[in-house]
């Protein structure tokens, strides 16, 4: 299991980064698995092209 004190809870930058880099370092949990992490705050700003 992941150690980020984050979760995505949307497409952002860092999860494309990490798409570009390594796609499979993506965990896919559902959204009741994440603990006390807190949603990425980028994930409410649009994607930059």
């Amino acid at each position: 299991m992941s150690s980020g004190k984050v979760f995505h809870p949307a497409w952002c930058n860092s999860v494309g980064n990490v798409w570009d880099d390594n796609p499979k370092r993506l965990l896919v949990v559902d959204e009741s698995g994440v603990g006390s992490r807190k949603a990425c705050k980028a994930c409410d700003e649009p994607l930059q092209a």
